[in-house]
């Protein structure tokens, strides 16, 4: 059972200052962003390279794929 009269007004995040709590979220925003951008980039060289057309592209796509979940 949890006594929610003795939790802190603010819990979890009562024990920091507000800019603290701002840049972490910026800083996790961010790291998404590059994220997404290294993800794209690997997307648009792996694309550009050329593939034998004999080679079945859902083959192609389980090779692209494991390739990224290094």
């Amino acid at each position: 059972m949890i006594d929610k009269e003795k939790i802190p007004k603010g819990y979890p995040t009562h024990k920091h200052q507000a800019d603290f709590w701002e840049h972490l979220g910026r800083t996790v925003a961010t790291f998404g962003y590059l994220e997404d951008a290294l993800v794209k980039g690997i997307y648009v060289f792996e694309v550009m390279t050329k593939r034998d057309k004999k080679v079945n592209n859902e083959k192609g796509f389980e090779d692209w794929n494991n390739k990224l979940n290094i």
